[in-house]
């Protein structure tokens, strides 16, 4: 990674991570957000599924982040994960599989026959570790089955979002929006900056982001419950 991506990558993360507080890295792979939310003084939890991957975590981090050597969905057990040739688009979403192949947009990239994996989910990391102050999920179109293991609110979640599945997107929103997290902004690929200044509700979110117009767009979806009704509880 560039010094100038990682610089903005700390600045971005750092207008709302603070010292001590702790992150779960979804999707982890080799640990480059890792790296950034450790550099911030985040307390990490890594989760990765593939092997490889998590070999190279725990080489890289030793004992200063916690790796979980699962994926996640909506519910403890064994999914299928298709391996790509390149491991940042291994994915246990076979229809986001066919969405990627129809597209191109990772030219001859090739999948191959799924493996098992084990799987646990969000609401026992949180039973485990406590509550984190932001969950970055980004699991190559898996990230609905990821959510569905949630039951309750977070103070921030992230997920990746691909123009091809614009259904996909609106479900992850409309899961979130059901857990009390109704606040939403976008962030377009690596550009790290909102794309609003003002957060908005799912269905001006998903507004903006049908207004891309880019086959290729892509980014992250941010949610957090209503800061005026956080507000308003306290008092």
């Amino acid at each position: 990674m560039r010094p100038v991506q990682r610089k903005r990558q700390r600045e971005f993360y750092g207008g709302f991570l603070r010292t001590g507080q702790l992150v779960f890295d979804v999707g982890a792979n080799v640990g480059d957000r890792s790296a950034v939310f450790l550099a911030l003084g985040a307390k990490v939890i890594a989760v990765e599924p593939q092997q490889a991957c998590v070999e190279a975590l725990r080489a890289r981090f030793q004992e200063r982040v916690v790796v979980i050597a699962q994926g996640l969905a909506e519910a403890p057990g064994v999914r299928k994960m298709a391996l790509a040739d390149v491991d940042t688009v291994s994915t246990m979403e076979p229809e986001w599989v066919s969405s990627m192949t129809a597209s191109q947009r990772f030219g001859e990239m090739k999948w191959s026959e799924p493996v098992d994996v084990t799987v646990t989910t969000l609401d026992r990391l949180i039973e485990e570790h406590g509550v984190p102050a932001f969950i970055k999920v980004d699991v190559e179109g898996f990230e609905s089955g990821v959510l569905a293991g949630l039951t309750q609110a977070v103070p921030l979640i992230s997920f990746e979002f691909v123009a091809e599945r614009p259904g996909a997107t609106a479900a992850c929103a409309q899961r979130l929006a059901s857990l009390g997290m109704t606040e939403f902004n976008f962030s377009e690929g690596e550009s790290m900056s909102f794309a609003s200044e003002q957060w908005m509700d799912s269905d001006a979110l998903l507004g903006q982001m049908s207004a891309l117009g880019e086959a290729g767009a892509w980014g992250d979806v941010y949610a957090r419950p209503s800061l005026r009704r956080a507000s308003h509880s306290s008092e």
